[in-house]
């Protein structure tokens, strides 16, 4: 609910058209020394197993043959300026230590831990799993993150994912895949949103309803259960995720499925709500310039007013974009969000 109660006022689908408009003109302006250095050891080359390491290059990565078809959306190339299929030879041999120079608006952002991240997603891809969903607009689509995909196991839980980047580039190799693993750790389905920017937070938001709809379209054939899913995201992510939680899928063209079960946000000055919106999570840094945290208590604390479960990690002196937070004061949040999550599912 704004301050001023206008909320109450709003059909759905005159909320989703602010909604849109609200995320393309909320977008913050990346942060001038966001991110850390290239510590560590440099270890060559990919291996002779044909894994990456902190000196492959961007054109080995996306270029891959277990990548084909989604291999420009497995790092935020969008910062460069032009999709993957214009970069220069000079982009491409970029090695993957100058990933945080990618990732303008992140902090923590750890090159080892990406590679591991690549050379799994990879290893799946070439074991057969379905790794890559595209959706109808050209450069955005779904990174599926099974439990478990041996016929016959019970489905599980679904939580669809938007990692942040201003909405100028889709940072899921830092706050995407990490938190689509962490959730299959804890038992859950994952589902990691790559969206267009190119049209901003209307386009994004729309590629985020369409991926829910799909999910839910097809929960049986994909082996997920569709009831009491939740929607994550980080940053502009979060953002997304938030709005989605609050209006559902009928704004955007949709059936109308009912809303989340739960809505899990990292560090996003996102300020609106509503009444009847799902429970949700909360993490958020004191020392954040992007996303300052008064805006966060502020939201909390009204949202508790109405009755809406809340869970609120309030972490002092950690800044914007730390990801999974490992090393830092926020280390074990996204473990914090997937109880949070059980618990309000047992509850319904």
């Amino acid at each position: 609910m704004n301050k001023d109660g206008t909320d109450f006022l709003l059909g759905r689908r005159a909320f989703a058209a602010l909604a849109s408009t609200l995320l393309l003109l909320g977008a913050a302006k990346p942060a001038v020394s966001a991110v850390g250095g290239e510590a560590g050891t440099n270890m060559g080359k990919g291996d002779t197993n044909g894994t990456f390491s902190r000196r492959s290059t961007i054109g080995e990565i996306v270029r891959d043959p277990a990548f084909k078809g989604f291999g420009e959306y497995v790092l935020p190339l969008e910062t460069l300026g032009h999709p993957y299929r214009k970069l220069d030879e000079t982009s491409l041999d970029m090695p993957l230590t100058r990933l945080p120079r990618l990732l303008p608006y992140h902090t923590n952002v750890n090159v080892d831990a990406a590679c591991g991240i690549l050379n799994r997603l990879k290893a799946r891809s070439l074991a057969g799993d379905r790794v890559w969903i595209p959706l109808s607009h050209e450069g955005a689509g779904l990174f599926f993150y099974p439990t478990s995909q041996r016929p016959g196991d019970s489905p599980k839980p679904f939580v669809l994912i938007a990692a942040g980047g201003g909405f100028v580039y889709v940072g899921s190799i830092h706050e995407g895949f990490p938190y689509a693993e962490a959730m299959n750790k804890n038992g859950m389905n994952a589902f990691v949103l790559q969206y267009r920017v190119t049209r901003g937070g209307s386009s994004a938001m729309e590629d985020m309803a369409e991926g829910l709809d799909f999910i839910l379209s097809n929960s049986k054939t994909l082996n997920v259960d569709p009831k009491g899913y939740a929607l994550m995201g980080s940053s502009a992510g979060a953002r997304m995720a938030a709005w989605l939680g609050s209006i559902g899928l009928e704004p955007f063209g949709y059936k109308d499925r009912g809303k989340a079960g739960a809505v899990l946000m990292a560090y996003t000055g996102h300020s609106d709500w509503q009444p009847d919106d799902p429970p949700t999570f909360m993490v958020q840094g004191t020392a954040d310039p992007i996303a300052p945290v008064r805006v966060v208590d502020n939201r909390m604390r009204a949202m508790r007013e109405v009755g809406i479960p809340v869970d609120y990690m309030r972490v002092d002196g950690v800044a914007h974009g730390f990801g999974l937070g490992i090393g830092t004061a926020a280390d074990g949040w996204i473990n914090r969000a997937a109880r949070f999550w059980a618990k309000v599912r047992t509850r319904n």
